[in-house]
């Protein structure tokens, strides 16, 4: 049994070698076949500057996702019910308050990135798909600064107490709060439906018009491997 899990081991290893060896041949070069078509393309380091730029709003697109969801959830989960809440409940928002300072975090991130010369002030792109973009994307900051204020304020009145001396305003704070949310989420869908408005066609290579089996190859590996990062 140990025999077989070596030699598994040995071609495993082999074919994943090979894989990143023609996957960084394909994306260093530009092929073309017989009549002349080319049929290979860059794929790193030669992207577009629609690309480069599609790419680094999604991400930041998927991590304010993440953060504002860990926020409402973190909160719903540590005041269940504000209004029968009462003074000696125990009530913990730990983690409501570290999602809250992650969200101010990330704004001050892209706030200095879009306003003081950082990265995404030097991003290139069409000029419609550049507008439509940064416009939404300026608006979200704005909704990020007033959810993540409002966020702290409300895990600042339960993680030091203050609901004990003033059980007043846990209804106040929670409509507060949700009304935030419901802003917020409201202008991030519009600034993320703008990003998938403009996301980049994949072109997927013809396989059966290559005759050289070797770049046929290269195109069959080169195409699932573009198709495996689409979705992921």
């Amino acid at each position: 049994m140990s025999k077989i899990k070596f030699v598994f081991t040995i071609f495993f290893t082999f074919f994943i070698v090979v894989s990143c060896s023609l996957v960084t041949k394909i994306k260093e070069m530009i092929s073309s076949d017989d009549n002349g078509v080319k049929i290979l393309e860059t794929t790193e380091g030669g992207l577009s500057s629609d690309v480069e730029y599609y790419n680094k709003y999604i991400e930041i697109s998927n991590n304010i996702r993440q953060i504002s969801d860990n926020i409402y959830t973190s909160y719903v989960n540590s005041i269940r019910d504000p209004k029968s809440l009462k003074k000696d409940d125990f009530v913990s928002a730990v983690a409501f308050g570290n999602y809250a300072g992650k969200l101010e975090s990330s704004y001050k991130e892209y706030n200095r990135s879009m306003f003081d010369g950082g990265e995404l002030s030097k991003l290139t792109a069409s000029e419609n798909m550049k507008k439509e973009i940064e416009d939404n994307f300026k608006e979200l900051l704005k909704e990020m600064k007033d959810f993540y204020v409002i966020s702290a304020k409300v895990s600042d009145y339960y993680n030091n107490k203050e609901y004990k001396n003033d059980i007043s305003k846990a209804v106040e704070y929670d409509e507060e709060f949700k009304t935030a949310y419901e802003k917020f989420n409201s202008v991030f869908n519009k600034f993320n439906q703008s990003i998938k408005k403009y996301k980049p066609k994949r072109k997927i290579r013809d396989l059966q018009s290559l005759k050289d089996p070797i770049q046929k190859s290269m195109a069959a590996l080169l195409n699932s491997y573009e198709g495996t990062i689409e979705l992921a």
